[in-house]
């Protein structure tokens, strides 16, 4: 069976990698260049990402043509806000929990592989906030993708 994956998913997964690599530059420059303190410079990075996510999902991934802009700005933020909160706090985190809870030696394992190729090992607490991380950002994705889809760029040109 082949699954078929929608061009505006790929489009979406592609300007979350720009979105990101604007993200962390601004932070990382603020950090580092400006000397800006952590959150006034995470604060920066996330509006500048957010108006850019927005910009470009409306013309590239969607190509949506409706001209009330703000408003679309609005919804975009009332969705990831939830979406955030569920896949971050409520799915992602407490499923990852759950399994590596009820199987502990999966984390082990986990290490013993990224020590035969990489020569190292992160300790288990970490390596399961990032497996954490990682569950939440896959769900995350694919939510946000269909609230955004659903709910904020409904006008696609034709």
């Amino acid at each position: 069976m082949k699954i078929k994956i929608p061009k505006e998913f790929i489009t979406y997964c592609l300007v979350g990698i720009v979105n990101t690599t604007v993200a962390l530059s601004v932070s990382f420059t603020a950090l580092n260049v400006l000397h800006w303190k952590y959150i006034p410079s995470t604060a920066l990075s996330y509006i500048i990402s957010v108006f850019v996510s927005f910009v470009l999902n409306k013309k590239y991934t969607f190509k949506d043509n409706d001209k009330n802009v703000v408003w679309q700005f609005i919804k975009l933020n009332m969705t990831f806000i939830p979406i955030y909160i569920l896949a971050f706090w409520f799915i992602g985190n407490n499923l990852t929990y759950f399994y590596f809870r009820h199987f502990p030696t999966t984390a082990d394992f986990i290490n013993d592989v990224i020590f035969y190729y990489a020569h190292f090992r992160i300790p288990n607490e970490i390596l399961i906030d990032d497996i954490a991380v990682c569950v939440s950002i896959g769900i995350n994705l694919v939510m946000a993708f269909t609230a955004v889809r659903a709910f904020v760029f409904t006008k696609r040109e034709k």
